[in-house]
């Protein structure tokens, strides 16, 4: 199966731009994945929290992070998951409709075991949309997530991740973290979004 020709219009480039309480502009983001035709699963930490500026916009690009800007209205969190819903001002054209969604999800650690090949969709480094692929390589974090070999970068976070016949597994969860005094470089994935 094509992962990127598939689900290319509803991988979804997030940006943010929020004028911060000190008065410098900051820019931010990530990746995406449309929900029917107007929501966006992210995650929460690809978008600035709203709390920490003046004003807060954050925008929507599908298929390519050039194309024109759908406004988000609001943003809806679970910082536990570090999972956001975005809604969009108005519905995604050409957004592949009842042919992309919905998709099928695996929802049980037994259909994803370690090993299982996986596919992730983002627009790393402010470039344009890129998959780069991985294993599973263990469902036993702590924090529920699965640990993936996959290559992330810097805007990735928030991308779809699929299995070789198109099941969504989760959402890309790329950062720095503290492990035994030292910071570490953390690639998971949410499963089950």
């Amino acid at each position: 199966m094509q992962i990127a020709a598939r689900y290319n219009v509803r991988t979804v480039h997030v940006q943010f731009v929020g004028l911060m309480l000190n008065g410098k502009r900051e820019v931010g983001g990530g990746s995406g994945l449309l929900i029917g035709d107007s929501l966006v699963l992210t995650n929460s930490h690809v978008i600035g929290r709203e709390e920490n500026y003046k004003i807060l916009e954050v925008d929507a690009r599908l298929g390519s992070r050039n194309a024109n800007p759908i406004k988000v209205t609001a943003v809806h969190r679970d910082d536990t998951g570090d999972l956001a819903l975005l809604e969009l001002a108005q519905p995604a054209g050409n957004s592949g409709g009842a042919s992309r969604c919905p998709m099928p999800v695996i929802d049980h650690n037994q259909q994803a075991p370690m090993g299982t090949q996986l596919y992730l969709l983002g627009y790393p480094l402010d470039l344009d949309l890129s998959i780069s692929s991985g294993l599973i390589s263990n469902q036993t974090s702590p924090n529920g997530r699965w640990q993936t070999d996959t290559v992330m970068n810097v805007g990735n976070s928030g991308g779809p991740a699929f299995n070789e016949f198109g099941a969504l597994l989760g959402i890309a969860v790329g950062g720095i973290v503290k492990w035994n005094e030292a910071q570490v470089v953390s690639n998971s994935l949410s499963p089950r979004p």
